[in-house]
């Protein structure tokens, strides 16, 4: 690895915070343990900029529904959602040539890149 931080740090547990159950596992996921069935994940940028992991809803529905995008979890053991015509690119430089995802989409895993 190249990340710093890794070196010094101290460590309890390194857990994942996948859905519902591991493959060919038949005990509780962390989540189910704790009662979560919602969280966010904060990265700061920088290098070495403090980053937050909240479990359990932060903000209220009506909040939620106006400024949230929401995507259906379809995976069966990875936060799996599809896509359409998804880009990094400003919407003025974003042409079909360069946009992935185009005509019936695909599938995408959800991962905040911290494991």
């Amino acid at each position: 690895h190249q990340i710093q931080a890794l070196d010094s740090a101290k460590f309890a547990a390194i857990v994942g915070i996948g859905p519902n159950f591991a493959y060919g596992n038949k005990d509780k996921t962390l989540l189910m343990s704790f009662g979560v069935d919602e969280f966010s994940v904060c990265l700061q940028r920088g290098s070495g900029a403090p980053g937050y992991l909240t479990w359990g809803r932060t903000v209220e529905p009506k909040f939620k529904e106006e400024f949230y995008a929401k995507a259906a979890v379809k995976g069966k053991h990875h936060w799996v959602t599809s896509m359409h015509n998804v880009s990094f690119l400003p919407m003025a430089e974003a042409h079909l040539e360069n946009v992935p995802c185009t005509g019936t989409g695909c599938s995408v895993i959800i991962d905040s890149g911290t494991s």
